[in-house]
């Protein structure tokens, strides 16, 4: 099971992750800064591509966790989640993520949770 702790500070924040144990899983790339859209995006990466957890030069962090608890199976062909965040990360703000993931078919994802954090935000919803 991934968790994910975020702690504000007086200038950002700070947050930890794990990645899922699952021991069969391969051995993660470390973090590399990528231009995605307009912006810069750090972040490691599955050797397959995909990622769980990626911070933005927007002062945007999206981290994602499989949400096990729902029981749905996705429609035909399983896409990956991991190609969420590597897909929303360029966003400008946590709006732009939101309408970002409406697009997304998400009927072909099994369940998740993706955590948003806009640190350039004041205002809390």
């Amino acid at each position: 099971m991934c968790t994910v702790s975020f702690l504000p500070t007086p200038t950002g924040f700070r947050l930890a992750m794990n990645r899922d144990e699952k021991r069969t899983r391969a051995r993660a790339l470390p973090p590399e800064i990528f231009l995605v859209g307009a912006h810069r995006a750090i972040y490691p990466r599955e050797p397959g591509g995909g990622t769980w957890l990626a911070v933005s030069d927007t002062g945007l962090c999206l981290a994602l966790i499989n949400w096990h608890r729902i029981k749905r199976e996705a429609e035909g062909k399983i896409e990956s989640r991991g190609f969420i965040i590597p897909q929303l990360i360029g966003a400008a703000d946590g709006g732009v993520v939101g309408r970002g993931l409406r697009k997304l078919e998400l009927d072909r994802m099994r369940p998740f949770r993706l955590i948003v954090i806009d640190s350039f935000r004041k205002d809390v919803t």
